[in-house]
């Protein structure tokens, strides 16, 4: 059983958990991080969700599996388009933008890569969250 203030606590404190999950995915080419670990942090978010009892992890039956086969093509179809484009497996390529506000904005082309293994991460955790759920496994 979840306390009125876990319950209290979860939504901003996932709310936070998934916009630092997103600063990592977006930070991690020129910084540690990228999808992987905003990966991880955005499976933690839906896991304190589960445990707080503040609503049900669980998608639509075969959802969870949708997702993690859409990820990998996301991740797999980036490195086959270099191939197709004559550079290497997974090379990427900068752009610089110029935003008026922000300065010099860097964006890598393995950004699409990064998406693609931050939606497997996020599946995965659902889908283990959702066979704990299966087998019985209650929130304390």
């Amino acid at each position: 059983m979840s306390t009125v203030i876990v319950r209290a606590l979860v939504r901003p404190l996932g709310f936070l958990m998934l916009g630092l999950s997103l600063f990592l995915l977006l930070r991690g080419h020129h910084e540690p991080g990228g999808g992987f670990a905003g990966g991880l942090l955005a499976g933690a978010a839906l896991a304190l969700r589960r445990l707080a009892g503040t609503g049900p992890v669980r998608p639509r039956a075969g959802a969870g599996a949708a997702v993690l086969a859409a990820g990998m093509l996301i991740a797999v179809g980036y490195g086959l388009v270099g191939l197709v484009l004559g550079d290497a497996f997974l090379g990427s390529r900068v752009w610089r933008l110029g935003v008026p506000i922000v300065g010099d904005l860097k964006i890598t082309a393995s950004l699409v890569f990064d998406l693609g293994v931050y939606v497997v991460v996020v599946a995965v955790v659902a889908i283990f969250l959702e066979t704990l759920e299966g087998d019985g496994w209650r929130a304390p």
